[in-house]
C-alpha cells in the first residue's frame, strides 16, 4: 500500500485507519461506483474478506450520491461505504487515491479508457468488469434496481463472492 494514508482526515494516524484494496472508477461517482463499492464491501464481508472497497469518480459535477442508487441500495439491505448509513460524497480519482489502491476497477470501458490515459503510471492497477455497466439513463426507481442487480452480479462473478 505504500504507505499512503488516504483517510483525509488531518491528524489521523494512519495505523488505525482501514485503506483500501479496491476503488470502483466510474464517470461521476454518484451512483455505479458507490453503489459497486457498497455491494462489493457488502458481499466481501459476508466471507470474511480483509479487502475493503471505495469508489471515485472521473469528474465529480454533483455533490452527493444519486437518491435512487441509495433507495436501491437500501432496498437491497446493503449498508452504505464503510460501514457507515447510506450516504456518498463523490470524490475525484487522484493519483494518491491509485496509488494506495491495490486495484482500480473501472464499471465501464469508456471509464478504464479515460482512466489508462490520465493515469498511465498505474496501467498495472487498472482492471474492468467482466461486463461494461451503463450509466442509469432514467430516474426511476426500477432503472436504480436494475443498475444494481447487473452490478451485484458481475462483481459477485468476478470477485468470487
Amino acid at each position: 500500500m505504500n504507505g499512503v494514508c488516504q483517510s483525509g482526515l488531518t491528524g489521523t494516524d494512519c495505523s488505525t485507519v482501514v485503506l483500501p484494496k479496491l476503488c470502483f472508477i466510474s464517470s461521476h461517482d454518484e451512483c455505479r461506483g458507490p453503489m459497486a463499492a457498497a455491494a462489493y464491501n457488502h458481499f466481501a464481508g459476508k466471507k470474511g474478506l480483509s479487502w475493503h472497497a471505495v469508489s471515485a469518480g472521473l469528474s465529480v459535477p454533483g455533490h452527493e450520491m444519486r437518491v435512487g442508487a441509495v433507495k436501491a441500495l437500501e432496498a437491497k439491505g446493503i449498508k452504505g461505504l464503510h460501514d457507515m448509513p447510506i450516504g456518498h460524497i463523490p470524490f475525484e480519482v487522484t493519483d494518491a487515491m491509485l496509488c494506495g489502491c491495490e486495484l482500480a476497477v473501472c464499471v465501464c470501458f469508456t471509464c478504464a479508457k479515460e482512466l489508462a490515459q490520465r493515469f498511465p503510471g498505474y496501467a498495472h492497477k487498472l482492471v474492468t468488469l467482466s461486463r461494461d455497466i451503463s450509466s442509469v439513463s432514467e430516474e426511476s426507481p426500477a432503472a436504480y434496481r436494475r443498475c444494481l442487480d447487473e452490478l451485484i452480479l458481475v462483481i459477485r462473478k468476478d470477485f468470487d463472492l
